[in-house]
């Protein structure tokens, strides 16, 4: 009886510390997603180059992402589920504008996925694209800086044609290297959005691609769980509580200061991701 327990004692923690790398590995990647997920830095990027240096299992790559999707996704509804609800469920004919645009540029970018999601999925495979993406995300961040309107507005003044080009960037964000909030900062600029207004529907249409990609990749989160139950926690955890403090520094950080440093910082790392073998 007392040798089947010790038994069963050494395999348990034999399978612990086996466990611990991948426990290690996904509070370092959940670390990434939470601080890159809504800074405008691409956290496709980042997780990209960093599993690929891991060398993690490809197949694993989908499950691990969208796990600490879910976790962004919780500190996203927590610190901004309250605006998204108000503009969803109010009679406000400004809500009601808000809500078209939010609807507008959420299909625009799920059709272009829709019809490209082989490539889409394809080029999560290499960190030379995540490189190239990062690069594109710099020259975004400054363009948009340059181009941005001297007059700007509140998102109930923009119209159809400006929620269109504001799905197309985030589609583009699909890619690896491209940051979602960079690219539709950016864009709230381009078509006139104040700096506050920008970062505002920018965290608003982070709901929508956060949600589907859960639920397309449902199948693959629930098995990677099941057999990887504390690493899947502990990434969940970690990309959930670094989005918070993400959120509510892109929230004190935007409306006062340009988004130079960003780019700055996408370059370099961009550059060094698309040169190295």
């Amino acid at each position: 009886m007392f040798g089947w327990e010790q038994h069963s004692l050494e395999t348990v923690t034999d399978e612990a510390i086996l466990m611990m790398p991948l426990v290690w590995q996904q509070a370092f990647l959940g670390l990434l997603q939470g601080l890159t997920e809504f800074v405008p830095i691409s956290s496709s990027g980042h997780l990209a180059i960093a599993r690929a240096y891991l060398g993690m299992d490809p197949e694993r790559n989908l499950a691990t992402v969208a796990i600490l999707h879910l976790g962004t996704l919780v500190s996203l509804t927590f610190c901004r589920g309250k605006d998204l609800m108000e503009v969803v469920v109010s009679k406000s004919p400004f809500r009601n504008i808000e809500f078209h645009a939010l609807l507008v540029t959420s299909l625009t970018t799920g059709l272009i996925y829709a019809g490209f999601r082989s490539f889409f999925d394809d080029a999560f495979s290499t960190p030379r694209i995540a490189g190239v993406g990062l690069v594109f995300t710099a020259f975004l961040l400054v363009y948009a800086e340059l181009r941005k309107a001297k007059a700007p507005r509140h998102l109930r003044h923009t119209r159809f044609f400006d929620w269109i080009m504001l799905g197309v960037l985030q589609a583009f964000a699909i890619l690896p290297g491209v940051s979602r909030s960079g690219a539709t900062i950016a864009g709230g600029l381009l078509v006139g959005l104040d700096r506050k207004e920008s970062v505002r529907f920018a965290f608003l249409l982070a709901f929508p691609p956060i949600v589907m990609g859960a639920i397309l990749h449902g199948n693959e989160i629930l098995s990677f769980i099941k057999s990887n139950p504390l690493p899947s926690a502990v990434g969940f955890l970690v990309s959930l509580v670094t989005g918070i403090f993400a959120i509510k520094f892109m929230f004190q950080f935007v409306p006062k200061r340009r988004l130079e440093p960003f780019a700055l910082y996408c370059l370099i790392l961009g550059i060094v991701a698309a040169l190295s073998r």
